[in-house]
């Protein structure tokens, strides 16, 4: 008869030695981490410059207007300041004083002298119009007696009178619209105007024909 050798048994320590060898190496499998994938780069899109004739371009500077009293020698332009200070605050002793004495006033024609008790003693403010005269525009013309002579409005010196279908509705609010008529039938300015000469001699304030 044979004898049956017992199978030997690993003693129970051993077996838990192994199992957590086993453990751990599972574990430390885990904890490396999977290689990660490359990024993708940014697509990077390089635009065109725009055509210049695209782009918007600058408003360009106004152009300023040209002053119309830049023209006027500084004797007239002295005179002016100084008739304009004394019409707008309505001074007639001032006003009067400005009246050349060296060349004949003018001021009607009807033979008055005393200039000032005539104007003033008008239906009209006629200091009121001296200052609307002297900011209207203005016209150098000539005089045979005086020579040149710097005359507001510029209207008198249109000759025959005649105005423009644009300019018409201002001249009508400043002027009305029957005396524009009445001028162009005449065909001459009638309105006041104000002359003074190239020497700043202020020598005339008439209105009529």
């Amino acid at each position: 008869m044979l004898a049956l050798t017992p199978l030997r048994e690993d003693p129970p320590l051993a077996r838990l030695s192994a199992v957590f060898a086993l453990v751990v190496g599972l574990a430390a499998c885990a904890d490396v981490a999977p290689e990660p994938e490359p990024a993708a780069e940014p697509d990077v899109t390089v635009e065109a410059p725009a055509d210049d004739a695209e782009a918007p371009q600058p408003e360009p500077e106004p152009v300023p207007e040209p002053d119309p009293l830049a023209s006027l020698p500084a004797e007239v332009l002295a005179t002016r300041e100084a008739l304009l200070d004394a019409a707008r605050a309505g001074d007639w002793e001032a006003v009067g004083a400005l009246m050349s004495t060296e060349l004949r006033f003018t001021s009607n024609y009807g033979g008055e002298t005393d200039h000032v008790a005539y104007l003033s003693g008008l239906d009209e403010d006629v200091l009121a119009e001296v200052v609307l005269l002297l900011e209207d525009p203005y016209e150098r013309v000539g005089e045979i007696q005086v020579g040149e002579v710097f005359v507001w409005p510029e209207l008198h010196a249109r000759v025959p009178f005649a105005v423009s279908d644009d300019e018409r509705p201002d001249l009508e609010a400043r002027f009305g619209a029957d005396a524009l008529a009445e001028w162009e039938a005449a065909g001459a300015y009638l309105g006041w105007r104000i002359g003074i000469t190239t020497e700043g001699e202020w020598i005339f304030l008439v209105a009529g024909d």
